[in-house]
């Protein structure tokens, strides 16, 4: 019996099942996917460091314009002040006036807090300032006096000799517009004032509210408070001040004893001061 006639293909010989791998195309596809992803973690990376690289120089800059800006008003009030007394030094009190209004202003904006002793004195200065020009209205010169009263009792208390500065201020502009029993009152709450300061620190305030006091007794024939008041103011000064100032307390005090008709008492001032008889 013939055998048959079978040989295997070569296929079946040389079979050999595929590796266990994934397809080349899958790979790409998804090499390309890790790139992807990859690639947009890095981009945000990216923006986001920009982000805080862009929000700190803003930062930088808001804080150094604001030490600039800061830097830069005070110099600016400096210069203000400075064109203020120019003018105030050439007899242009109107000019001197407008300068300080806007140093002011500027000062006020941009300073915070009670305590502002700087803004005090200007203003203080200020209303002086308006008092002088002449046909200033008394209502603005009184608004003045007393912006300066409200700052002066803020920064250094109701007790303060700024607010019996103040004080005298706003009473010789009563006094000049006729409200003497206002002018009055607030004249003796500023001498009250000075000395419960103390005359080591407040003495030349305190003679020279005497001295306007005295005047406004004088005026309403009250002449007997009023030599008391100067003869105080004489006493202070001789004790306190310099021989300036009590050369002129007693200069007043012997037109006072002329206009009052008492020659042997003029004649005591003027032996102090000196002059001939």
């Amino acid at each position: 019996m013939s055998k048959p006639n079978y040989q295997p293909t070569r296929s079946l010989i040389h079979y050999r099942a595929p590796a266990s791998r994934t397809p080349s195309h899958l790979l790409s596809r998804t090499a390309t996917t890790r790139s992807f992803f990859t690639s947009n973690a890095h981009e945000e990376k990216s923006s986001l460091a920009f982000r805080l690289t862009a929000w700190g120089i803003a930062a930088v800059g808001f804080v150094a314009l604001a030490l600039w800006e800061r830097s830069r008003i005070p110099r600016q009030i400096s210069k203000l002040i400075q064109t203020s007394n120019t003018h105030e030094a050439n007899g242009d009190l109107a000019a001197a006036a407008e300068s300080l209004v806007a140093a002011v202003s500027l000062f006020d904006r941009h300073t915070t807090g009670t305590r502002r002793p700087q803004l005090f004195w200007m203003q203080l200065h200020l209303g002086e300032l308006y008092d002088s020009m002449p046909h200033s209205p008394a209502g603005a010169v009184r608004r003045r006096f007393k912006d300066a009263l409200l700052t002066a009792e803020e920064s250094f208390g109701t007790d303060s000799r700024e607010v019996g500065l103040a004080l005298d201020r706003l009473a010789q502009l009563e006094h000049d517009n006729g409200s003497d029993l206002e002018a009055e009152n607030l004249y003796r709450k500023a001498l009250s004032i000075f000395q419960a300061v103390g005359l080591s620190v407040a003495a030349a305030d305190y003679a020279g509210t005497l001295h306007n006091l005295s005047q406004l007794l004088i005026s309403h024939r009250r002449v007997v408070e009023g030599e008391k008041m100067l003869l105080e103011s004489l006493q202070v000064s001789e004790s306190y001040l310099s021989k300036e100032y009590s050369h002129h307390v007693l200069q007043v005090l012997a037109a006072f004893y002329d206009s009052q008709d008492r020659p042997h008492d003029k004649r005591e001032i003027q032996r102090k001061l000196g002059e001939p008889l």
